[in-house]
């Protein structure tokens, strides 16, 4: 049976999962939610030119597309018939406002990043995302009808994020052959879908709401009654760990129950780039315990986080014939606002609150245990992802490999 030192050199030479966009060429954008429905700029039905909706026909001038790099990684997305680009309705930041037709003003929200996603070996779909607003391109109320409205809209794995590209691609990065090669290139357009899907099991929740802190006022926040709950979670198994509330002049700070969504993963610089999206609830997120200080009103305060994304940077590694991650650095960032007055978050910096999650992740991250935790469970998905593409034994044997490095276009090296 092969082992996975010969079944990587597969994965890196012959089968390539994903390819790139060719701003020499035209596309389609098809819907994946209906077949022929294409992405149309001008609306037929309501003769609307600024419109971008779905619509059935033939292919035409107003339905194919071409890409134009932009630097970051983004693409803008010109209609060949209007020589207009697709960009959101006045530069909205808002879920729901419609995508149109606009000239290049140099404006953020005509740029979009095209992202792979794979449903199975052979099926490519792809979710695009506005820069500015970090929204989808996406069909109002996952409409098949004819006309249907294209929009911005937020993440929620729905199927009418997700659209066919068709059109002549073109492969970048360098084939390899066999184990006997001295290096191998695993291209950017094949590891990081891959690689996002080996993380769709890696969760980081926070939760430091303890029973002290809420003794004084039972009656009045019971409902958010919960231990302390911190743990970072790979496959169903998990690292628990205490993280003590922060005491920020004028309150100590408790987080409730703050879930991390399923991570993407991207290569920043010479790093990989993992981005955790928090699925902020519609109540509050953090209590702020004022007890005993007048400053802020002697109580409790209830306080909204907004758009909080954590991001580890990691440096990928050969160990013991495994892909494993060192030097990892933590960057949490978003808003916060308090119901009613602002007194409390007037009082300390939001991006001193941020730093603190960050630190206490990063501690965690450091630890030999959590390290080891991290890179097995890493590399048990890496297998399973190759057993699931090509039904192969794999076996238990390590890659053929002592050095890896993502290069500066983002595709990964692989040496001896």
């Amino acid at each position: 049976m092969k082992k996975v030192i010969i079944l990587l050199s597969a994965v890196l030479g012959p089968v390539v999962l994903f390819a790139q966009l060719d701003p020499a060429n035209t596309y389609l954008f098809k819907s994946n939610v209906v077949n022929n429905r294409m992405l149309t700029g001008g609306n037929p039905l309501t003769s609307n030119p600024e419109a971008v909706c779905l619509y059935t026909g033939i292919e035409t001038l107003n339905n194919s597309w071409k890409v134009e790099p932009t630097p970051g990684g983004f693409y803008k997305i010109r209609n060949t018939g209007t020589d207009k680009y697709l960009a959101v309705s006045g530069g909205s930041l808002v879920a729901g406002d419609p995508a149109i037709l606009w000239t290049d003003q140099g404006q953020a929200d005509i740029q979009w990043k095209i992202i792979p996603v794979s449903t199975s070996r052979t099926t490519i779909v792809y979710k695009v995302k506005n820069k500015k607003s970090n929204l989808y391109l996406a069909v109002e109320g996952g409409s098949t009808t004819n006309g249907a409205q294209v929009l911005q809209w937020e993440d929620q794995g729905q199927p009418d994020i997700f659209w066919k590209i068709e059109g002549k691609l073109s492969i970048e990065g360098r084939k390899i052959g066999g184990p006997e090669n001295e290096s191998s290139i695993m291209t950017k357009a094949q590891w990081q879908p891959i690689f996002t899907r080996i993380l769709s099991g890696f969760q980081i929740n926070i939760n430091n709401y303890a029973p002290d802190a809420y003794e004084t006022t039972r009656s009045n926040v019971w409902r958010f009654a919960r231990p302390n709950d911190c743990y970072i979670r790979f496959d169903g198994q998990q690292h628990r760990f205490p993280m003590q509330p922060f005491r920020m002049d004028p309150a100590t700070i408790y987080f409730i129950n703050l879930t991390s969504r399923p991570p993407s993963i991207v290569n920043n610089g010479r790093e990989l780039l993992i981005e955790m999206d928090y699925n902020i609830r519609s109540d509050y997120e953090i209590l702020a315990n004022c007890v005993d200080n007048i400053v802020c009103g002697d109580g409790m305060w209830w306080i909204n986080l907004t758009r909080m994304k954590m991001y580890i940077y990691l440096m990928p590694v050969i160990e013991d014939g495994k892909i494993a991650f060192s030097n990892p650095r933590v960057r949490v960032a978003g808003a916060i606002s308090s119901a009613g007055s602002n007194a409390v978050v007037e009082n300390f910096n939001n991006g001193a609150l941020f730093n603190k999650i960050a630190t206490q992740i990063l501690q965690q991250l450091n630890f030999q245990e959590v390290k080891q935790f991290f890179n097995n469970n890493f590399h048990i998905g890496l297998l399973r992802e190759m057993r699931g593409m090509y039904g192969t034994d794999m076996g238990t044997r390590g890659l053929p490999y002592t050095r890896v490095t993502v290069q500066t276009n983002g595709d990964i090296k692989f040496e001896r």
